[in-house]
């Protein structure tokens, strides 16, 4: 039994996301140093040798660097200090008389100890450390967690996967026309455009027909002989004349200018999509013998459009973003609000966890949960975010996806 369902969040601000893992450790101490005393102890003439451990609730560290100190005498002792270690609560004093052997620890709440000759408790320095610091309670032991405020806590062991989609700019569609060199004759000619847009598109039904995907065609009146780039030059005038209503409302949807012995096309959005673009002319056709519109020149698409993800644009619109929290009054949460002219990634957090949901349950069954969190992210906070991704729930669960 699952149940699925989907949060929305945009973060402007990363200081509030962090990771918390209850098995980091407790650093082995350092600044480790041992003097020797000819009083205060019953230690024999010798060299002696010495590590220190940290210890908390949880367990202990491995060993410092060693150090040593040399007595003389029979009522020596040596100092062993070292500098405190953050979340420890005692410390083991490790003790041999050949180096790298210890039969012997001591045990003192802090820095320095003295060993005076008196017998230790047996033991040998552990060879991994066990002083983990409990980051939070809530957490399994062992187990990391990504918290970021305001959102929710991931803890790793639920986490399936991450999906990372990078965003991109917009790319508005370029179509060009190349007139065939030489001398173009005088006659009727039409720039003849099949557009379509894609599924992304804002509907508006009160706007050009270009937006509801019909071909569609300027007439242009060519009354002298012309080279090709003058051919050009006359016929964007015309078809810039034709762009503009009876009622004096200009069509903005396309632009068109001219370029040498070329007609280029720029879509107005990166949703329009040129099927074909052609330059036409009366020609006779050879079954019927009428006059019909025929091709001139063919165009071809020489910069294909491409959709913005993750714009401000593409958030407003199609995740509806700023929500109300962020434009109400006061408007708390002010970072939902998207950053003109920013690009946010967006990353899928896919979690499932085991679930108490009462009554729903069933006989053997367990109720598990699954929910998507779709976070948006500044692509100049998206390295910070990601190294703490990787840091909570492991490389190999952050799983790119394009388009």
């Amino acid at each position: 039994m699952s149940f699925q369902f989907t949060t929305e969040n945009v973060l402007n601000d990363l200081s509030r996301v962090s990771v918390i893992d209850d098995s980091t450790t407790l650093a082995a101490p350092t600044g480790v140093t041992a003097t020797g005393s000819g009083t205060g102890g019953t230690l024999a003439a010798a060299t002696y040798y010495y590590k220190v451990t940290a210890v908390n609730a949880q367990g202990e560290t491995v060993g410092s660097s060693e150090v040593n100190a040399t007595t003389t005498g029979t009522t020596s002792s040596v100092s062993i200090a070292w500098t405190a270690v953050t979340g420890a609560t005692s410390y083991k004093i490790y003790k041999g008389t050949t180096t790298g052997v210890y039969t012997a620890y001591f045990t003192d709440s802090a820095s320095p100890f003295v060993d005076t000759g008196v017998a230790g408790t047996a033991g040998t320095i552990p060879t991994s450390n066990t002083a983990y610091v409990d980051n939070d309670p809530g957490v399994p032991s062992g187990d990391k967690a990504l918290f970021i405020k305001r959102l929710n806590k991931f803890l790793a062991s639920n986490t399936d996967v991450v999906y990372k989609r990078a965003a991109n700019s917009s790319v508005n569609e370029v179509a060009t026309i190349t007139i065939p060199s030489g001398a173009q004759t005088a006659g009727v000619y039409r720039l003849a455009l099949d557009v379509r847009t894609s599924g992304e598109y804002p509907i508006d039904f009160d706007r050009w027909a270009i937006n509801k995907g019909k071909p569609f065609y300027i007439e242009v009146n060519m009354p002298a002989e012309a080279s090709a780039t003058a051919f050009v030059t006359d016929f964007v005038a015309g078809v810039k004349k034709g762009l503009i209503k009876n009622n004096g409302q200009a069509i903005t949807d396309i632009t068109v200018a001219a370029s040498g012995a070329n007609i280029v096309i720029t879509a107005a959005t990166d949703y329009l999509r040129f099927l074909s673009a052609n330059v036409e002319t009366y020609v006779t056709d050879p079954i019927f013998n009428e006059t019909v519109y025929g091709v001139y020149a063919t165009g071809s698409v020489t910069t294909p459009g491409v959709e913005g993800f993750g714009t401000s644009w593409y958030l407003t619109k199609n995740v509806r973003i700023p929500t109300q929290e962020a434009t109400r009054f006061f408007g708390e949460d002010q970072d939902e609000r998207p950053v003109i002219g920013t690009l946010y990634n967006q990353y899928i957090i896919k979690y499932s966890a085991q679930r108490n949901i009462g009554s729903l349950d069933y006989v053997g069954g367990l109720g598990v949960s699954h929910t998507d969190h779709v976070l948006w992210v500044p692509q100049t906070l998206a390295s910070t975010f990601e190294t703490s991704l990787t840091s909570a729930f492991g490389a190999t669960k952050i799983v790119p996806i394009v388009g």
